[in-house]
C-alpha cells in the first residue's frame, strides 16, 4: 500500500509547508475551503490553519524517492539522466545523456514528467529532485 502524503504551497506568504498532517474539505458561505493541519516547527507540533482553495496549492507525494532518497512530490523539478545508447535503452552499456529539467505532474492517470510524458517509475534510478516549480521556477526555463 502506498503512503498518501501532501505538502502545501501558501500562495499568500509564498512559502512551502513541508508536511500536511490533516486535510478536511468544508463548505462555508457557499465556497469550498480547506482546513489543513501543518507541521510548523522542529518539534513537529500540529497547528491548524484554514485556507481558501484559491490561496493554497496542494501537492501529493507520488510514492517514490529520487536516487538520493528524497521524496518526490507533484510540482517538483527533477533532473533526468537517460542511460542507454541511441536507438535503444541498454543500461549495462552505461552511456548517460542529460535530458534536462522536468516538472513532475499528474495527468492521464499517472505521475509523469511534463515533456516528454514519461511515467516517473521508469526513470527512478537516474532522477534527482533539484527544486520545485514555486520556489525555483527558473530551473524550468529553456537554456537557449
Amino acid at each position: 500500500m502506498r503512503e498518501i502524503k501532501f505538502r502545501a504551497w501558501d500562495k499568500r506568504k509564498k512559502e512551502m509547508n513541508a508536511q500536511v498532517t490533516g486535510l478536511e474539505f468544508t463548505w462555508r458561505e457557499g465556497k469550498l475551503q480547506y482546513i489543513i493541519g501543518l507541521s510548523q516547527d522542529s518539534k513537529m507540533q500540529d497547528c491548524e490553519f484554514e485556507f481558501k482553495v484559491k490561496d493554497v496549492e496542494l501537492m501529493q507525494f507520488i510514492g517514490l524517492k529520487d536516487k538520493n532518497g528524497k521524496e518526490i512530490y507533484e510540482g517538483d523539478i527533477i533532473k533526468w539522466i537517460s542511460v542507454g545508447e541511441e536507438g535503444g535503452n541498454f543500461e549495462d552499456i552505461g552511456v548517460e545523456t542529460d535530458m534536462g529539467n522536468h516538472e513532475v505532474v499528474f495527468k492521464n492517470g499517472k505521475f509523469s514528467t511534463t515533456k516528454p510524458d514519461i511515467p516517473i517509475g521508469h526513470l527512478i534510478k537516474k532522477i534527482e529532485v533539484i527544486g520545485n516549480k514555486f520556489e525555483n521556477p527558473e530551473l524550468l526555463e529553456d537554456k537557449k
